[in-house]
Formats: structure tokens, sequence, C-alpha cells
């Protein structure tokens, strides 16, 4: 499935930091971290949205693209 189709999502704002996100720094990530991000894509809008926004702790295998889409 297209990386960008899956970042749709139900709230605007995820939308908009995984769209940023996409343009701005997925080329330039490791293949590690793709898989990382993919795995975060698979999590429910709330808890995204926890770890931007909420200052909820992600997983530490997260922390550096969690860090990234709050940038964006």
């Amino acid at each position: 499935m297209d990386i960008r189709w899956q970042c749709r999502r139900g709230m605007l704002e995820l939308d908009i930091k995984f769209n940023n996100f996409l343009s701005k720094h997925y080329d330039l990530i490791d293949l590690n971290e793709k898989e990382n991000f993919k795995n975060i894509l698979t999590l429910s809008d709330q808890i995204i949205y926890g770890y931007l926004f909420s200052n909820i702790k992600c997983p530490k295998e997260y922390k550096h693209i969690i860090k990234l889409l709050k940038a964006s």
C-alpha cells in the first residue's frame, strides 16, 4: 500500500504532521526508521496524537520518528 495513503488519518492535525514529515524527512531516514514509521502508522490516531501533542512517552524505537514528526 502507498505510504501517502497510509498517512491519511481521521484527524486533520495528524494528516498535516504526516504529510509534512513525508515531504521533509521520509527520504532522508534509513530503512530501519522507515519500518518504525510504518509501525507507527498501524497505531490508533489517539495513541499517535498522545505521542505528538500530549507528551505521552513512546517506545524508544519510535523516539526519533516522533521527534521528526513533532518538528514537521
